[in-house]
């Protein structure tokens, strides 16, 4: 497998960057920057924040703070996945458990 990196253009508030990117990614690398371009538009047009500086500051933060609800979002799925392996191997000790149970019972129909 090929590791080379590539340099690859994008564009960010009108203003071109050449990006080292390995191989493989650079459709990433460009819907990154693509996404980073909106969200930097977005608040320069809103006129709230002032200065390309703050908007990117602005930008990396909302954009981290994303990342990190869904790795927290994983986790908890990961979670909720294991909690339901336990809890099916404790109905399968249940079934069992019962099903020895009901074998040792007397028989009472006679």
């Amino acid at each position: 497998m090929d590791n080379s990196i590539n340099p690859v253009k994008v564009r960010i508030l009108d203003k071109e960057f050449i990006i080292a990117c390995p191989d493989g990614q650079q459709v990433a690398l460009i819907d990154a920057a693509k996404r980073v371009d909106g969200e930097m538009r977005r608040l320069r047009d809103g006129g709230k924040i002032m200065g390309i500086d703050r908007i990117a500051i602005v930008v990396a933060l909302n954009l981290a703070h994303e990342l990190r609800n869904l790795q927290q979002s994983t986790v908890l799925s990961t979670d909720e996945h294991a909690l339901h392996e336990q809890l099916q191997h404790l109905q399968d000790k249940l079934d069992w458990l019962l099903s020895q149970y009901n074998k040792n019972l007397p028989n009472t129909s006679s």
